[in-house]
């Protein structure tokens, strides 16, 4: 994707393949991306068809009338959502473009990642058309009480999203969650996950791939560990379009607000940095993104609450 350079802009010279760069290394580092299917979504919105009923076969006798089942539909609609972040650089890193480059991609997919990240398995949905799962059924994890061992919550998540006609296909867990994993063990004493003791990461759990993301952890009573459940054909995360990069040294940004004590009162104004004046850049990043979700039944909101199987 080209690069739209400011046409004022000097000494500031990226790559035509940065913006790409960024915007794999956004997917890279997001779990949603990883976990969801992803959907190309036009600037209007997207409506995706959802079977609501279930089709019923049944027996019937030799030259018998045959049963007609008709299934209901119905649509959801998804809707792209703008996220973008500008970064102010010291033009010190122009002398050096390594440094430049080596920085801006360290920040710009990471910030994209970690918002994308906040909102759906955490946060509030920016607006209509754009679904999180933050209502999700909650699963405690935790060891249970009256002796059960640490795997009965992992278990209990595969039949629940299995009494809702879904199958775990990957399990999405912040890193206060992983020293819990390591922990569970069979009806045995086994390790539930014998295999990954010698690596830092957990790679499966029960079958399914496992995702570590920080952002997945909310603090609360009990703490929210992740999520897990069907997310192939059941999570959408739809792109209107890849990663826009923009490059300005002409331009003022607003970074915040300062008290400013006008009399007796107490004011907020903005921070207002003038990019030239201070000899400096900014780069801006920006995408737009939209989510939907077939059925929410089909995923459970993990957290260290413990287990209900005795």
């Amino acid at each position: 994707m080209a690069i739209d350079l400011n046409r004022n802009t000097s000494g500031v010279d990226l790559p035509e393949a940065f913006a790409a760069q960024v915007w794999r290394d956004a997917q890279e580092a997001s779990a949603v991306a990883q976990l969801a299917s992803p959907i190309s979504l036009p600037g209007a919105g997207l409506s995706i068809p959802l079977l609501t009923g279930d089709v019923v076969a049944d027996w019937v006798d030799e030259t018998d009338e045959k049963p007609v089942s008709r299934p209901t539909f119905s649509s959801k609609h998804i809707r792209g959502y703008t996220m973008a972040v500008i970064v102010p650089v010291s033009n010190q890193f122009r002398r050096d473009a390594d440094n430049l480059y080596a920085e801006l991609l360290r920040s710009l997919p990471g910030a994209l990642a970690a918002k994308l990240d906040e909102t759906v398995f955490g946060g509030t949905a920016p607006g209509t058309g754009f679904d999180v799962l933050t209502s999700a059924t909650a699963q405690g994890i935790g060891p249970a009480t009256g002796g059960a061992k640490a795997a009965e919550g992992f278990l209990d998540v595969l039949d629940a999203v299995e009494a809702a006609n879904g199958t775990v296909d990957g399990w999405a867990l912040a890193p206060q969650g992983r020293s819990l994993l390591r922990r569970a063990v069979d009806a045995d004493g086994r390790p539930l996950l014998m295999d990954s003791f010698n690596g830092a990461g957990v790679s499966q759990v029960l079958g399914a791939p496992v995702h570590v993301n920080r952002h997945l952890y909310k603090a609360g009573s009990p703490n929210q560990l992740g999520y897990a459940g069907e997310f192939t054909g059941n999570l959408f995360l739809g792109f209107v379009e890849g990663v826009s990069i923009s490059i300005s040294d002409q331009a003022s940004i607003t970074d915040g607000t300062s008290d400013l004590v006008v009399g007796e009162e107490t004011v907020q104004v903005p921070n207002v940095i003038n990019l030239w004046q201070r000899n400096m850049f900014a780069v801006r990043a920006e995408f737009e993104v939209g989510v939907a979700v077939r059925d929410l039944t089909k995923i459970r909101k993990l957290t260290d609450a413990a287990a209900t199987s005795a």
